[in-house]
């Protein structure tokens, strides 16, 4: 008869460990769901930093490339030009592509500013690099800028 008096109390000490490990299990279950998010998009936000990184490459080497020819008329300058018009394209895609996967309202945003960055490069090419760039083919140059005039004439 003492058997059934000590079920109970074993079952109730069984409870509370049975009780706590589901609680322990559950919560570190939700501890790994959480470092999976963050990991994903800690891996999303650094895709987007060197998409970004590549942009902002591609732009500086494209005027780089117009100032040097600009400045030189050797055609070898123009290289850094031509990789960064084939380049940026192709990280304008990366990022258009990580845009897809954000919330409608940040894509739309994202979408928006690379918008806007493909209309300014635009917009750039025609009224600076591709007018520049003509000038200097038909070997028409402009005049130094007035602080070079400036410095060289105080010197």
């Amino acid at each position: 008869m003492r058997k059934p008096l000590l079920q109970p109390y074993v079952l109730r000490h069984q409870l509370g460990s049975w009780l706590l490990l589901l609680i322990v299990a559950v919560t570190v279950a939700w501890g790994m769901h959480r470092l999976e998010q963050n990991t994903r998009t800690g891996m999303r936000a650094q895709s987007e930093l060197v998409a970004l990184e590549g942009v902002y490459s591609a732009l500086v080497d494209q005027q780089a490339g117009v100032r040097g020819y600009v400045l030189t008329g050797e055609d070898r300058y123009l290289e850094p030009y031509r990789r960064g018009l084939t380049v940026l394209p192709q990280h304008l895609l990366t990022l258009r592509t990580l845009a897809g996967s954000e919330p409608p309202a940040a894509r739309e945003a994202h979408l928006k500013v690379l918008r806007d960055l493909e209309r300014l490069h635009r917009q750039w090419l025609a009224r600076v690099a591709a007018p520049e760039l003509a000038r200097t083919r038909q070997g028409i140059s402009r005049p130094p800028c007035r602080s070079y005039v400036w410095v060289k004439a105080n010197n």
